[in-house]
């Protein structure tokens, strides 16, 4: 699957989106010593971790998570594969821009529920909640790490609300 990437946001959904298909595809340490499964779809913790992953990155840019949500829609309803493409990668290619799509959704949908489409302050407490999100899973799955990741994420809001109210 050949994608020309015109800009860095849109590039950033298509990372996202790689790991994302890498990630539900890996059964995981636990399941790989009994017998492999694939995540089901109604499985949505990678993607709700890829959707804060592209807000963080993009800053829960409205207008650039807008793009990427429309980017993806437009690439997975064009279907233009290669001639020699197999059912099977036409089949990897449709669930590719269906998870894009859905993780460009996701995120789009965190930042009109925060409030941040306009508001920079609720934008930044959702920045600060989806870093931590991402900080939070990544060190849960180091045996005994440390928890600062609360702290820090509790140290973000409140400097948030100091600089709001002028302190």
């Amino acid at each position: 699957m050949e994608v020309v990437i015109a800009h860095p946001h849109l590039a950033t959904l298509y990372s996202c989106t790689l790991n994302c298909v890498l990630y539900e595809k890996d059964s995981g340490p636990q399941e790989a010593a009994s017998e492999p499964s694939e995540s089901s779809p109604e499985d949505r913790t990678w993607r709700e971790y890829y959707a804060h992953h592209l807000i963080t990155q993009l800053s829960a840019d409205f207008a650039q998570l807008t793009e990427c949500a429309e980017w993806a829609r437009q690439e997975h309803d064009q279907g233009d594969l290669p001639v020699e493409t197999t059912a099977s990668e036409s089949v990897e290619a449709e669930r590719f821009w269906r998870c894009a799509m859905d993780i460009a959704n996701t995120a789009i949908a965190f930042v009109e529920q925060a409030g941040a489409v306009t508001d920079d302050k609720a934008r930044r407490v959702l920045l600060a909640g989806s870093h931590h999100i991402q900080i939070s899973n990544a060190v849960a799955a180091v045996p005994g790490a440390p928890s600062q990741p609360a702290v820090d994420f509790v140290d973000e809001l409140n400097r948030v609300e100091r600089e709001e109210s002028g302190d």
